[in-house]
């Protein structure tokens, strides 16, 4: 029993003494460790720089992963290429409308938008437009979303363009139920095309169909037929008076403006017609002028005008003063 004790002393004793010397080799490291930490970087290097080498330094540039390797082009394709790039280069220069849209004409040439980190560009279809798919050349460095606004036939699709850097360049298509968009896609640090829009040939035409169909209901609404002429009512000046006895007696006189118009009755389609005289300050001048479905129509304005038929004691004289309109 007494030599079981012994060998249990022992053993204890060893265990001691081997955690003193593992907890004085701790205290050695975790020193050292605050040495090292408090010692600035310089002097931890060699003087002679030995070891520099061995620290990280920036990562290497990115491969180039896009072929150099030219293709040869047949004379066709060089022709097809030729007039793809002069049609991207046309100088047809945008216009802008009245809520700031930069405004450009479909089809006459290559659209720019030009973006810039952080801003969001507008690109505005047709009204009345449905959108099927856009396909942007970098779709990784440049976001589209789409948006509407308007409702019903006034319904109009926003793509909301942004670029995710500066200095890119790609191309995007789009299409719709009526026709392709092709754009060209640059960025910048700073400045940008916020807003755009298109022009469309078929809007012009049909505004000028529609705008010929509306002058021509006005022009029917303010024309008559005045003397066997198509007249506008809203140009024609009837006040003149008459002075005077005959039976060719006019039955109305005006004036356009420009030519000077004397109707006269039904009877005188088969009698004698009247000269015509101008009174002015140096007296009475003959002055030609023709006949159409018994209207006599005279160039110029006139203040006073008579019409005389016959001599002596047989004279018939109407007079025809024209007042102030």
């Amino acid at each position: 029993m007494r030599r079981e004790i012994a060998i249990l002393a022992c053993l204890l004793c060893l265990h001691g003494q081997t955690a003193l010397a593992q907890d004085g080799r701790d205290k050695v490291t975790l020193a050292q460790a605050r040495k090292t930490v408090d010692v600035p970087l310089e002097r931890q290097l060699p003087e002679d720089g030995a070891g520099v080498a061995d620290l990280p330094g920036p990562p290497p540039p990115m491969p180039d992963y896009i072929s150099d390797k030219p293709v040869k082009l047949t004379a066709k394709e060089r022709k097809a290429l030729e007039l793809a790039e002069d049609w991207a280069a046309k100088s047809v220069t945008p216009s802008r409308d009245g809520n700031g849209r930069v405004l450009y004409v479909h089809g006459a040439s290559l659209p720019t938008v030009i973006a810039s980190p952080f801003q969001v560009c507008d690109v505005e279809l047709q009204p009345g437009e449905t959108l099927n798919e856009v396909v942007v050349g970098d779709s990784a460095r440049w976001l589209v979303d789409v948006s509407k606004s308007g409702s019903g036939e006034a319904e109009s699709v926003h793509l909301l363009i942004k670029p995710v850097d500066a200095g890119l360049e790609t191309s995007a298509v789009v299409t719709t139920n009526r026709r392709v968009y092709h754009l060209r896609l640059v960025s910048q640090r700073s400045g940008h095309t916020p807003y755009i829009g298109f022009t469309y040939q078929e809007d012009h035409v049909r505004h000028f169909k529609e705008q010929a169909a509306k002058d021509a209901k006005e022009k029917l609404w303010r024309t008559a037929v005045v003397g066997g002429q198509d007249m506008d009512l809203s140009k024609l000046h009837f006040g003149y008076g008459l002075k005077g006895r005959a039976a060719w007696k006019p039955t109305q006189v005006y004036d356009d403006g420009r030519q000077t118009f004397i109707r006269l009755p039904d009877s005188t389609a088969t009698g004698e017609m009247p000269i015509l005289l101008v009174r002015k300050a140096s007296g009475n001048v003959l002055v030609n002028y023709r006949v159409k479905e018994r209207t006599m129509v005279m160039d110029g304005l006139f203040d006073r005008v008579l019409l005389i038929v016959g001599v002596g004691s047989d004279q018939e004289k109407i007079e025809i003063t024209r007042e102030k309109s």
